[in-house]
């Protein structure tokens, strides 16, 4: 896997969440992500730990991005 890849992923992972979705992975480190090799060898992202998220509304999503 190529490591710009995986940080693409990771990047767009969590801005989807974030500003499609409106959840916040409140504890997102190293530990809490694994990376595997996926259909025709793309990284797929696995996230860990989802003891703590948060939902944030429509108006902060608009004013943080």
């Amino acid at each position: 896997l190529k490591r710009g890849d995986v940080a693409r992923l990771v990047a767009q992972t969590f801005a989807e969440m974030i500003f499609i979705h409106g959840d916040v992975h409140c504890d997102p480190h190293a530990a809490n992500m694994l990376v595997r090799r996926g259909p025709g060898g793309r990284p797929e992202l696995v996230l860990l730990d989802h003891g703590l998220y948060r939902i944030i509304d429509d108006d902060f999503r608009t004013e943080y991005a």
